[in-house]
């Protein structure tokens, strides 16, 4: 699953009591340490292991599950932002084959609340609705604004049309200005 999403074989190495995570990049046949790789290694697997969790652990639970992750995309790489977008779409969709649901059922998909200032992570998700992979009624998008300092906080509603495209998205949001 993770190399199909995020472009690397995860293994445990289990030797003398001492247990190893080891990675493979797609296409490589050398296996690495994740101690001997690049930090936002160490930093997206857990996000990826709980995406899955939720995907595929927790379908088979009859409590109420919900996955809340806050800004998985610190300390990563665009590229990397980009592919928990697609590990998030990945999981929705996967998760409805297994159900044998079309992507445009109206049935929710997993529950999962990500917060995120990640252009790419929002563009992302534009694009797996695009290709159908996702619907844009799986996805709702809230933007929580606080105008100045002595304002209450509001929330206004953005959404993706059926072609991944971003609507009611405030101007200037991914501006450094």
């Amino acid at each position: 699953w993770t190399e199909k999403y995020l472009g690397y074989a995860v293994e445990a190495d289990r030797r003398a009591g001492h247990v190893s995570v080891m990675l493979r990049e797609q296409g490589s046949k050398n296996w690495y340490n994740l101690a001997d790789v690049g930090y936002g290694m160490s930093q997206v697997l857990p996000v990826f292991a709980q995406i899955w969790a939720q995907s595929f652990v927790g379908q088979n639970s009859s409590r109420y599950n919900l996955l809340v992750i806050e800004q998985p995309e610190l300390h990563l790489h665009p590229a990397f932002q980009a592919k928990i977008g697609d590990a998030l779409a990945g999981a929705i969709a996967e998760r409805r084959e297994r159900e044998g649901e079309p992507s445009n059922t109206n049935r929710p998909p997993p529950h999962m609340i990500v917060e995120t200032h990640s252009r790419q992570l929002v563009n992302r998700i534009g694009e797996m609705i695009k290709t159908g992979i996702i619907s844009n009624s799986d996805v709702a998008l809230y933007i929580f604004d606080k105008g100045s300092v002595d304002d209450p906080t509001t929330i206004e509603e953005s959404s993706y049309d059926e072609d991944g495209d971003l609507r009611d998205w405030p101007y200037g949001f991914f501006s450094s200005d």
